[in-house]
């Protein structure tokens, strides 16, 4: 493979590289729409829409893709080639990063919206940041003010989970996944895991709190009401 105008501009080219990588499963023969190419690409692509002061950011997910390529996938020539192109815009020089924008995301990632999965069943959120490698994704919501909830089709479907072990269904679209209890949840990500399909509901925590403290106000004046009438 020519990695050569991934790095002759003297800056790196994000759209050169998907289109890289795209060609890089065609020619293996690894199907460009599988669920684990198409959550990667998704992400990456969010990023061609971007201002050129993201050129940094840009390079950063277009790589993570050739990374995860390169040491998730089956075909050895394609994990090879990834690699190769991965290992060649290392050095590649970009534009200082600005800075992520991340206000406003808690509204932007609990707006209701109309939930439109691919034809594996995945999810993706538009607004959903790329974080670094590692970093849990409870945690960094939690930081914007979003209590998470993780369902795993195992718990939530276990004889589905079997079959998809199995190999007799190869995509999660029969799968939706069920809810946890309480008011506010949304459904933000259905993703694939080395543990099979998992889904990432969300919810404002701040109002999770806020509804906890009026149940029980209300509560406490109910039993109140029946002490006083017991009394009498």
């Amino acid at each position: 493979m020519d990695t050569k105008k991934l790095t002759d501009t003297g800056a790196y080219d994000v759209r050169s590289t998907l289109q890289t990588i795209t060609l890089l499963c065609e020619v293996s023969g690894e199907p460009c729409d599988g669920p684990r190419f198409r959550e990667l690409i998704l992400k990456a692509r969010s990023f061609l829409a971007a201002p050129p002061s993201d050129a940094a950011g840009a390079l950063a997910a277009a790589r993570s893709v050739l990374y995860c390529i390169a040491k998730t996938y089956d075909d050895a020539e394609l994990r090879e080639r990834a690699l190769e192109a991965y290992e060649a815009t290392l050095a590649a020089p970009v534009a200082p990063a600005a800075p992520i924008n991340l206000e406003g995301l808690r509204k932007k990632l609990l707006t209701p919206r109309e939930i439109v999965r691919d034809d594996q069943g995945f999810l993706t959120h538009p607004d959903f940041p790329i974080c670094d490698e590692g970093t849990r994704a409870d945690k960094f919501l939690e930081a914007f003010g979003i209590e998470t909830w993780f369902r795993s089709m195992e718990s939530d479907l276990p004889d589905l989970y079997e079959r998809w072990c199995d190999g007799e269904v190869d995509n999660c679209t029969v799968w939706t996944p069920t809810a946890p209890e309480g008011d506010g949840w949304l459904l933000l990500e259905i993703y694939d895991t080395e543990d099979g399909p998992y889904a990432l509901f969300g919810r404002d925590k701040y109002e999770a709190e806020n509804a906890l403290k009026r149940q029980r106000m209300r509560d406490g004046i109910q039993r109140r009401r029946e002490n006083q009438g017991d009394a009498q």
